[in-house]
């Protein structure tokens, strides 16, 4: 009976869950050496590794080898949620450093302290930051609105006041860090807030058509404004804080009370929305800007009109007022940015430049320069004295939706749609780096990076570890229900990548968060694809199905895909009437997932993943060539340059050591016929190629299983490695597989790799026939003719040792055509005709000496001679007596020889000797009998 392949490497005798090591090694056992896993596994428990099901599930808690890999497994997911929460913890540290969402508003609290206020983000929440800018750190975070912050206004004593599209304001205590109000009355979303100078009050404007006054400091509505028929867009207060004006999509300006919440006047000349509202130093003129694209300027106190300009065609996005309120500044759809006289209402300057719509403008305290913040992503510094541009700030990679300028006017201060606060030096127009913030972000980046890395490395591990672990406890169903649940697993993950990438896609603030690391799908397809190729190859290959496994993942899709196929034309186009739009429909989807997807799970299945570096191992292999990857991966399926070179090197350095790498080798089918290649060179090129023939066939370690067996059937139908070797060369099908798929696979790869075998006929190849022959035949051998081998037997003179093969054959074969003891007279006469020495006893250490191919078989059959004289020197009639005696001696010395000699051997003839034996001694109980009789 053939023996386990044990790996003959040094190994742990029990891998350990404490050591980090060890689970690397395992994965690598798993994705490329899986036989080194199973000899582990049988070497930690022989008996309990040929058992199955539950019996063996159970009894694996009880060996430690086996109860370490569970303790990995478990070690190994704990390790990966550990990581996956610690690298988004970090993620979350980076990300909170900006905002989540797009910046919508900035406001300078002090010359070294500044806010920002965001838009939604992929969750729907949004924040309000404090920033030290002399640090260049964040000071904290505040949250509470959900959809985003549209509007924020500042409060006396270290308080804000901001409102969203959740409807609600909240009044934050910018200090402390919290919340001190949360007013909700409004029916829709707030557009602008506004306060009055000492704080008391402050007024909503939402697109319910709506203002709302509120007392802050209790937090209750003192006056509903209704009046307005379009959402209110803006707002503003008089400077001794008794009046309010408005501004409405219903393109009307509306003055209010707000001690009575009554309206005192409407303002009407635009045709379009008013989109923003702003007063003079002294509140005598409002300033209106429009989405006609028109600047109206109005006196106050009579709600008349004194000044119209058509400012830009496209519309005007925003307005803003030197310190003095001599000259108003727009900024439109058209790009461009416009300086006019308040009292003239005369152009100054058009200052071009922005290549995208202009979203805001600050003016510096000094009255001197204005900052423009366009969708172009930069910022533009103009002279507003000489109509000049004097810096352009480059940085943000979106939208510049805020900008603001510190009370000293030394700093400038943007928010865009890449949610990170910028600062700028006014002057030199140069960004100053927040050196807290990048120091975080520069650390946690890494760590996330580091995180990111190792948490791939044990998602691989534990992956390895759930399925040794299933593979341990109910062999190859185990592999392939783990497989099963990974598939499952990794389509689930798959599905959501796909969804959230599909979100980004349209939705904003989604695009906004995740813009840059979103994932291209056709790029998830592939890696999916492959994932399924390499668990479904991993998962047969762990149960030593290594043919089946490059084409497990590949059938599994097709499978799929016909079912997908069905299920499209008679599911989803049940109500076409048509067949053929059916059965085309279905046809498509099933060539969409079985061909062109199963393209993908190819290079999974084939492991071309792991090609290009197995490539360049193949190139540059170490000095001795043992880094080679026909060496160190048994799951290798493409052929790679210098296998054959190297496995011919193994044999001409050490020719035993050789024939157990090329055995080794063997055991991947793929493999198989470069390896057989490289031995069958060797064997015609050698100067003894009988020894190494006959070197294969008794070495002991070659009667190993061509790979270690799992199932029952392995056990029954694995042939030994060395029947595969001399099969093989003698061009015999040698049948490798266990079971009808196996096989099916096993002769699917023979028929690939057809054209890497020699097909070329010598006396050495038939013989290595003959041989293979008597190994699959050992003990049954009644139907060998010998005359069919004569001419290979013949063929062999030429070669060293070829005479005592052909010598010892022909012998054996005359001694199992005795048919009665009378002949053996005749089989003896041809043996002392022979000129091959034949030494019983002591005469075969004589021979070891000699150069002989097998002292042993030569010397058992000088026994056999020894034993046919005693028999064949006396006759049964004429002394009957001492014939019993002789016939009796001859059949201890048959026993003897039987259970001393043969019994132990592993050489091809065991099997004659054998039938010899069993035949002769048959005779001598039929002589015994018949002499016996004869004294009666």
């Amino acid at each position: 009976m053939p023996i386990f392949p044990l790996d003959r490497g040094e190994r742990p005798e029990s891998l350990n869950p404490l050591n980090p090591y060890h689970y690397g090694l395992l994965a690598y056992w798993v994705f490329f050496r899986p036989s080194v896993l199973r000899s582990y596994l049988y070497k930690a428990a022989p008996d309990l590794y040929r058992q199955s099901g539950w019996s063996k599930f159970r009894g694996s808690f009880k060996v430690r080898g086996y109860r370490n890999l569970y303790l990995m497994a478990i070690a190994s997911v704990v390790k990966c949620l550990f990581l996956l929460a610690f690298t988004f913890f970090l993620y979350t540290i980076a990300v909170n450093q900006g905002h989540t969402g797009s910046i919508n508003s900035v406001l300078a609290l002090s010359n070294t302290e500044a806010i920002s206020a965001s838009g939604r983000d992929f969750t729907g929440d949004s924040s309000l930051k404090v920033w030290d800018l002399e640090r260049g750190a964040l000071v904290r975070t505040l949250q509470g609105h959900r959809d985003g912050m549209n509007a924020v206004a500042l409060l006396p004593g270290e308080r804000a006041i901001t409102g969203g599209r959740d409807r609600a304001i909240n009044i934050w205590d910018l200090e402390g860090g919290r919340r001190i109000h949360n007013l909700q009355n409004h029916r829709r979303w707030i557009e602008d807030l506004a306060v009055t100078p000492d704080g008391s009050l402050g007024i909503s404007a939402s697109a319910d058509n709506s203002l709302m006054v509120w007392n802050l400091e209790s937090g209750k509505i003192l006056h509903t404004l209704e009046s307005h028929t379009g959402s209110v867009n803006t707002v503003a207060v008089t400077p001794d804080g008794t009046q309010a004006i408005s501004g409405s999509t219903d393109g009307t300006v509306k003055i209010w009370n707000l001690e009575q919440g009554t309206l005192l006047k409407t303002l009407r000349g635009h045709t379009g929305g008013v989109k923003e509202i702003a007063l003079t130093p002294d509140a005598e003129q409002i300033i209106s800007a429009s989405l006609d694209g028109s600047v109206k300027v109005w006196v106050r106190s009579t709600g008349t009109q004194r000044h119209s300009v058509t400012a830009h065609p496209g519309g005007v996005n925003t307005i803003a007022l030197t310190p003095d309120g001599e000259q108003v500044i727009s900024g439109g759809a058209d790009g461009t940015v416009k300086v006019w006289t308040l009292n003239q209402g005369t152009l100054r300057y058009e200052l071009t430049g922005h290549r995208g719509w202009i979203n805001g403008l600050a003016v510096t305290p000094d009255g001197r320069q204005v900052v423009s913040a366009s969708s172009d992503h930069t910022l533009k510094v103009w002279n507003l004295q000489k109509g000049s541009l004097m810096h352009t700030l480059v940085g943000h990679q979106e939208w510049v939706r805020s900008v603001a300028v510190t009370p000293d006017g030394q700093r400038v201060i943007s928010g865009a749609g890449d949610r990170l606060l910028k600062v700028w030096n006014l002057t030199s127009g140069e960004e100053i780096p927040l050196k807290s913030v990048e120091r975080t972000l520069f650390w946690t980046t890494l760590g996330f990076a580091v995180g990111a890395f190792f948490l791939w490395i044990w998602i691989i591990f534990a992956t390895a570890l759930i399925l040794t672990c299933s593979f341990m406890a109910l062999g190859l169903a185990g592999t392939v229900i783990a497989a099963l649940v990974l598939a499952l697993a990794g389509s689930f993950l798959f599905t959501n990548l796909v969804i959230l990438n599909d979100l980004l896609k349209i939705n904003p603030p989604y695009q906004q968060m995740f813009g840059a690391i979103a994932i291209d799908p056709w790029v998830l397809t592939v890696g999916f694809a492959i994932f399924l190729g390499i668990i479904w190859s991993v998962a047969f290959a762990l149960a030593g199905r290594s043919g089946v496994a490059a084409f497990a993942g590949i059938g599994l899709i097709l499978m799929i895909a016909v079912a997908l196929a069905a299920f499209d034309a008679n599911i989803i186009k049940d109500k076409d009437i048509a067949s053929r739009v059916r059965f085309v429909a279905g046809i498509s989807r099933g060539v969409e997932i079985g061909f062109y997807f199963n393209l993908l799970v190819t290079i999974g299945s084939l492991r071309l993943l792991f090609y290009p570096i197995e490539w360049i191992a193949a190139l540059k292999p170490n000095r001795r060539g043992e880094g080679h990857p026909v060496f160190w991966d048994e799951l290798l399926v493409l052929p790679l340059p210098n296998s054959r070179k190297y496995l011919l090197q193994q044999l001409q350095r050490d020719e035993k050591a050789g024939l157990h790498r090329i055995a080794e080798v063997c055991r991947n089918p793929f493999q198989r016929s470069v390896a057989l290649s490289a031995l069958s060179r060797y064997l015609h090129s050698t100067e003894y190629p009988l020894h190494l023939l006959y070197a294969i066939a008794r070495d002991p370690d070659l009667r190993a299983y061509l790979w270690s067996p799992v199932s029952a059937e392995d056990w029954r139908g694995i042939p030994e490695r060395r029947q595969v070797l001399l099969g093989e060369l003698g061009l015999q099908p040698v049948k490798c597989g266990s079971d009808w798929l196996n096989q099916f696979a096993e002769d699917a790869i023979r028929v690939l790799t057809w054209f890497q075998r020699s097909h070329r006929q010598t006396p050495l190849t038939r013989f290595a026939a003959l041989l293979y022959y008597l190994l699959n035949c050992e003990g049954d051998l009644s139907a060998l003719d010998w005359t069919d081998y004569k001419p290979t037997l013949g063929s062999l003179r030429d070669y060293p040792g070829g005479l005592e093969i052909i010598d010892s054959l022909t012998i054996l074969a005359r001694f199992a055509a005795v048919q009665d003891l009378s002949d053996l007279k005749i089989a003896l006469e041809t043996m002392r005709e022979s000129t091959t020495a034949f030494y019983p006893g002591e005469g075969e250490a004589q021979m070891e000496g000699l150069g002989l191919i097998r002292p042993e078989v030569l010397s058992a059959i000088g026994h056999l001679a020894e034993i046919g004289t005693l028999v064949g020197g006396n006759s049964p009639v004429t002394d009957s007596e001492p014939r019993l005696a002789t016939l009796a001696q001859a059949t201890v010395a048959l026993d003897t020889l039987e259970a001393e000699a043969i019994a132990s051997w592993v050489t091809p003839e065991r099997g004659i000797f054998e039938q010899i034996i069993r035949q002769w001694r048959q005779l001598l109980l039929r002589e015994t009998a018949a002499t016996a009789k004869s004294l009666v």
